[in-house]
């Protein structure tokens, strides 16, 4: 042993953020000075990674519009916490994008992490693909595509086809079902006939 005590890190994890962390994010907002009331109403858009003792050490929103996504209101409780902390929200974010299918990520070029994860500035044209609920479009937009063009394409042509399988599954099991009507009646017919005949011969067999 060299006498020097051994301090392992201790391990953090992202999660969606839940009404009981209202609080310590309220602390978090204010002392960023970001609009309490107004994020407080958005509340389920935050990630936070929280600490041992409960307590909120770094957060961050995603706005999912359109299948966009905007990346805003960072904050940390210590301002030698977000490298650390940083690279735990991001790979939460890309989680819940990936999932919920965003084709691609905006963000304010507020620190270089996220140029280090692809994001690139962007040029007049795809500007005016930001939603305007993300905030104004002529600001200096980063962005990050998930999607290629060739990849949503595929998946489109996927889900036409299919949509195009339920409904000719659902057309053939409603003809399958009518069949099958037709056939319980006509057999029900048949039966009705069997014993009418039944009947008759049994009533000239009686008068013999």
């Amino acid at each position: 042993m060299n006498g020097a005590e051994d301090i392992t890190p201790p391990k953090y994890q992202a999660r969606r953020a839940t009404l009981e962390d209202l609080p310590a994010l309220r602390s978090l907002w204010h002392q960023a000075r970001l609009p309490e009331d107004e994020l407080e109403k958005r509340f389920t858009e935050f990630q936070v990674v929280p600490g041992p003792d409960g307590t909120i050490l770094g957060s961050v929103a995603l706005q999912m519009l359109k299948q966009h996504g905007y990346i805003h209101s960072e904050t940390f409780a210590e301002p030698n916490l977000a490298a650390q902390l940083r690279p735990l929200l991001w790979q939460r974010m890309l989680t819940v994008a990936k999932n919920t299918g965003l084709l691609r990520m905006w963000t304010l070029p507020t620190a270089h992490f996220y140029r280090e994860q692809g994001f690139t500035d962007v040029d007049a044209s795809l500007k005016a693909k930001v939603p305007e609920e993300f905030g104004n479009p002529g600001a200096d937009w980063i962005s990050l595509k998930l999607k290629d063009d060739a990849v949503i394409s595929a998946e489109r042509e996927f889900e036409i086809f299919a949509m195009a399988q339920r409904e000719e599954s659902a057309r053939m099991m409603s003809q399958a079902k009518s069949l099958r009507l037709f056939a319980y009646g006509l057999l029900f017919l048949t039966l009705i006939g069997i014993g009418a005949l039944a009947f008759i011969y049994s009533r000239i067999r009686n008068k013999r």
